[in-house]
C-alpha cells in the first residue's frame, strides 16, 4: 500500500514573502507575411502614407524605398515593378521574398494599386 504525504505550508504574516522572478524568455520574432507587406504598399499607393526613396540603392534594378518606417527593396525593370525582394517594418520584422511562399505582396496589389504605385517610384526616379 502507497501512503503518499501531504504537505501544507503556512505563512505566518511575519515572515518575508520570497519572491520569485522567472527568468526573461525570448519572444519568437515572426516574420512579416506577404499581407502586411501588402498592406503598407496599399497605403502608399492610396496615399495614406507617404513613400519617399532613400538614398542608398543596394544594385541595379533594385530600389529601397520607406513606407512611414517600412522599407521595402522593389525589384524594378525600367518602370515595371516586378516584386517586393525584402521589406522590415518599424518593429524590426523582417520578410524576404524567399519566405512568403510563391505570395509576393506586389502580386496582391490590384491593378490600379500597382500603377500608382509604379507612378510613384517613376516620381522619385526624375526627382533624383
Amino acid at each position: 500500500m502507497l501512503i503518499q504525504e501531504k504537505r501544507v505550508i503556512v505563512y505566518d504574516h511575519r515572515e518575508q514573502a520570497c519572491s520569485y522572478s522567472p527568468p526573461p524568455t525570448e519572444i519568437p520574432v515572426t516574420a512579416l507575411t506577404a499581407r502586411e507587406v501588402y498592406q503598407a504598399l496599399r497605403d502608399a499607393a492610396l496615399g495614406i502614407r507617404p513613400f519617399q526613396r532613400l538614398g542608398e540603392q543596394p544594385g541595379p534594378g533594385l530600389v529601397q524605398v520607406d513606407i512611414e518606417g517600412w522599407r521595402l527593396t522593389l525589384d524594378v525593370d525600367g518602370n515595371h515593378l516586378r516584386h517586393c525582394q525584402r521589406c522590415q517594418s518599424p518593429d524590426g520584422r523582417e520578410g524576404v521574398f524567399d519566405s512568403w511562399q510563391r505570395t509576393d505582396p506586389v502580386s496582391l496589389l490590384s491593378t490600379w494599386e500597382l500603377a500608382q504605385i509604379e507612378r510613384l517610384l517613376a516620381e522619385l526616379k526624375t526627382a533624383v
